[in-house]
């Protein structure tokens, strides 16, 4: 078993390779789902906060791309968070983690809260791995065999890839972070050989080290930060809500929350100084009068630093130059044009 130091120089070795050249992170605890049916268009459409007519046709050949997107409760309240995308037989849905060792079913029930006779299937794919690539480095490391696939750059850009097997990988661009970033889902049976065709460049990464880069990113995972109390309108939505497809679960409070202006509380991604990270749920409090406005969602400290990112929860009514704190730690507020749900 890795000490903790030793487990605290590897994320720093991957963190360090992420800025200088590229790191292959598993997404181990993702979820990828199809989902078909001659009904699966029109119940996804009623269902989800995306407007799925617009991916078109399903070929993943140049100018195809994935949608983030949620699924709510009626309450507006997020049962899950994923990327959906069209393939010939239907629909491919990655879903972020969840909690618990029923999350895949978790999420599949809140999907389809509403099916009666409709005739649709999900089946979760348990044959796909997932990665994340990132880097500066990192569309020059996907495999060249198809050149426009590996230099798309739109947000959720994808590529599909030909493998020499016979099997292909299939490319998601990320533009959420600052950092270039590809989602790769790719046959379990093609892993060494997706593997092999990476170059020495690019550093082996772990569960640990992703959650690390994407807490310093300003990346929230539906878990750990984003859990069914939150409303969709609480974190970055633009390109997670069509205001243009019509009706969906949840819309009418989505929809009376844009109304009002802004929500009550909103994510936030934070910077501070320290040699621990913060426990979920620490509250952040106003510095002045210690009131409890917020609380953080995930933290991490960059390993051989004192720098500590955290994301979390604010109340909206909170001045943009008020001083808030965790812990008795001030903390400073973090923005990027660049951050999407």
């Amino acid at each position: 078993m890795e000490s903790t130091d030793s487990q605290s120089a590897a994320i720093g070795e991957q963190l360090e390779a992420s800025r200088t050249s590229a790191v292959l992170f598993p997404l181990e605890k993702y979820h990828v789902f199809s989902v078909h049916g001659p009904d699966a268009e029109r119940y996804l459409q009623g269902r989800i906060t995306q407007d799925i007519r617009s991916l078109g046709a399903g070929s993943l050949g140049v100018g195809a791309f994935a949608l983030p997107s949620m699924v709510l409760s009626p309450q507006g309240k997020m049962l899950g968070s994923f990327l959906i995308y069209k393939v010939e037989d239907g629909y491919r849905i990655i879903a972020e983690p969840g909690s618990g060792d029923t999350a895949a079913e978790d999420f599949v029930r809140g999907l389809f809260m509403f099916k009666v006779a409709d005739q649709l299937e999900c089946e979760k794919l348990d044959s796909q791995s997932l990665f994340y690539l990132a880097g500066p480095y990192a569309g020059t490391n996907l495999p060249r065999a198809s050149a426009e696939a590996s230099g798309q750059q739109e947000d959720f850009a994808i590529g599909s890839i030909p493998l020499s097997s016979g099997l292909t990988l299939e490319s998601l661009c990320d533009n959420r972070g600052e950092l270039p970033a590809y989602i790769v889902s790719c046959p379990k049976e093609a892993s060494e050989e997706f593997f092999r065709s990476l170059g020495d460049e690019v550093t082996s990464g772990s569960a640990d080290g992703f959650n690390a880069y994407r807490i310093i990113q300003g990346i929230p995972e539906y878990g750990r930060d984003t859990t069914e109390k939150i409303v969709a309108t609480e974190i970055p939505h633009e390109q997670a809500i069509s205001f243009k497809k019509g009706c969906y679960a949840g819309q009418e409070v989505v929809e009376m929350s844009i109304a009002r202006g802004r929500p009550n509380r909103q994510l936030v991604h934070l910077r501070s100084t320290g040699d621990k990270p913060f426990e979920p749920d620490t509250a952040i409090l106003l510095a002045d009068d210690e009131k409890r406005v917020g609380f953080i969602s995930s933290s991490v400290v960059v390993p051989g630093t004192e720098e500590c990112y955290s994301l979390g929860f604010l109340k909206t009514a909170v001045e943009a130059d008020a001083p808030i704190v965790a812990d008795g730690v001030p903390l400073s507020r973090l923005t990027s044009d660049r951050q999407s749900a």
